[in-house]
């Protein structure tokens, strides 16, 4: 068993919202499109007025549509939205291919995380860092395909940024778990890939306990970037496997001319 997104029953309202965002950010609807009347959007989408109006103002609130009077209903420019939102976050990991999304969401890590290691080691209180070294010990000692070790994992990273004593850092574990469940999703893909990352994950911990505040730093970095190169693999292999099995299927269309293939 693995950690899953989750994919439960969406009320209507929810539904109005996801759908709108995903053409939003899968650019359907681009920054400066107006959106149409309340009347007609409810009529196309088949939903009352007031899930309609809901959704607009909850996507609004994120950043995604700005309303004016006289204009309508606006996609905002991409530099005004909030992609650190939980949601938004879920949306881009669903519509967006992985190696982009892990891309954007790598470089935000590593510019994050090893200067919350950094921090840690030196701010971080003996309260904080236990709860580091338990994660850690968690981690270590449960089944690597389980939800706990998962959990313990996101734990020990979240710790980190809450031990970092900056509460603009500590507000950052939805990006990190976001990135997390991804990461588990594909390395289950590689059987072996995190086993590989305890004894890393280890050594930042030896170096928070140590207070060693450059070599924390250093050994968060190690961690992420060799993370980042077992995705890397994943996702190289996933494509090359792909590829062969398109070339082995005569039945396949996608790769004849004008044939086109709906994403799964």
């Amino acid at each position: 068993m693995r950690p899953r997104r989750q994919t439960g029953r969406m009320n209507i309202h929810q539904q109005v919202v996801r759908e709108l965002a995903v053409r939003i950010l899968s650019g359907v609807l681009r920054p400066g499109d107006i959106l149409p009347t309340e009347d007609n959007a409810s009529t196309e989408m088949d939903v009352s007025r007031t899930a309609y109006r809901e959704a607009i103002k909850v996507l609004s609130a994120k950043g995604l549509l700005e309303s004016r009077a006289k204009v309508g209903t606006r996609v905002r420019q991409k530099s005004e939205w909030n992609m650190l939102d939980p949601e938004i976050l879920g949306w881009k990991s669903e519509i967006e291919t992985p190696s982009k999304f892990v891309d954007d969401l790598f470089e935000f890590r590593m510019i994050i995380e090893p200067a919350a290691a950094r921090l840690a080691a030196r701010k971080g209180s003996p309260e904080k860092i236990d709860k580091i070294r338990h994660a850690f010990e968690t981690m270590a000692n449960t089944e690597m395909s389980s939800v706990e070790n998962f959990e313990a994992d996101f734990d020990f990273h979240k710790s980190i940024l809450e031990a970092s004593e900056n509460e603009l850092l500590s507000s950052l574990g939805h990006v990190v778990e976001t990135l997390l469940l991804t990461s588990f999703e594909l390395s289950a893909l590689r059987p072996g890939a995190r086993e590989q990352s305890v004894p890393l994950h280890g050594a930042v911990l030896a170096q928070i306990q140590n207070r060693d505040q450059d070599k924390a730093r250093d050994a968060m970095t190690t961690l992420l970037a060799s993370a980042r190169t077992d995705l890397d693999d994943v996702l190289q292999n996933d494509i090359h496997e792909t590829t062969i099995l398109k070339k082995a299927d005569p039945d396949d269309t996608s790769t004849r001319a004008g044939g086109n293939r709906s994403p799964n």
